[in-house]
C-alpha cells in the first residue's frame, strides 16, 4: 500500500537518509576566503554558506561556481570521518522501489556520497543522483531540481523529503511538495 500519493520521491541526504560527520568547524573561514579572493572586499560576511555562494556564482559566474565545487569536494574529503544512516529511510527506499520512483538531491559531492550509498546497497535505486558536483547553484535554489524533473509529469506528483530550510525553500521554489524528514520517518512508521 502507498503511503504517499506521489509517484517521485526526491530525498536529501545529509542528515535525512544518512547522517554524514563531517567537521564543518573551517566552513565559513573557507567560503569567506574563497569569497574575498573573488570580489577583494575584505569586510564581506557570510549569513547563510548557501545563498553567500548563490549571490557569487550568480554575479561572478561558472568559473566561480566551479571554485565551490572543488572546494566542495576537497574539504569534504579531507573532513569527513564517518556516517551514520537512517535506517528507517535506508528500509523504506529499499522496500518501496516498485511503488515509487526515487531522487536524490544533495548538496554534498558525489565523491563523498558514492561511497555511502553502495554500503548502504543504495546505489542503484536513484533514477537521478544530483550532487554538489551537478549544479552550479546550491539549494534553496531550485536548479537541481530542473535537472530531476521529467516533463511530461505534473509536479504535484513530487515530494521533496529534507531536514533544513535549504531543502524546504528549494521544494517551494520549484513548486513542489516538502516534508520534513522526522514527519515522513512518523508516517513510514
Amino acid at each position: 500500500m502507498k503511503l504517499f500519493p506521489h509517484k517521485y520521491l526526491v530525498f536529501d541526504f545529509d542528515a535525512t537518509i544518512d547522517s554524514l560527520i563531517i567537521d564543518w568547524s573551517k566552513e565559513r573561514e573557507e567560503l569567506l576566503e574563497i569569497g574575498i579572493n573573488v570580489t577583494g572586499d575584505k569586510n564581506m560576511k557570510i549569513d547563510d554558506v548557501h545563498v553567500f555562494q548563490i549571490d557569487l556564482v550568480k554575479k561572478y559566474g561558472d568559473e566561480v561556481a566551479q571554485l565551490f565545487i572543488d572546494w566542495s569536494r576537497k574539504f569534504e574529503k579531507e573532513n569527513y570521518s564517518a556516517h551514520q544512516p537512517n535506517m528507517k529511510l535506508v528500509n523504506f527506499i529499499k522496500n518501496n522501489q516498485t511503488q515509487y520512483k526515487f531522487f536524490l538531491w544533495t548538496g554534498n559531492h558525489i565523491e563523498t556520497i558514492t561511497p555511502v550509498l553502495s554500503e548502504l546497497n543504495l546505489d542503484e535505486v536513484f533514477e537521478k543522483i544530483i550532487s554538489r558536483d551537478s549544479v552550479k547553484l546550491l539549494k534553496p535554489d531550485p536548479e537541481g531540481f530542473f535537472q530531476i524533473f521529467i516533463p511530461e509529469t505534473e509536479k504535484s506528483d513530487y515530494l521533496m523529503i529534507g531536514d533544513s530550510n535549504s531543502d524546504r525553500f528549494a521544494a517551494k521554489g520549484s513548486g513542489i511538495e516538502f516534508i520534513h524528514v522526522d514527519d515522513f520517518e512518523n508516517k513510514i512508521s
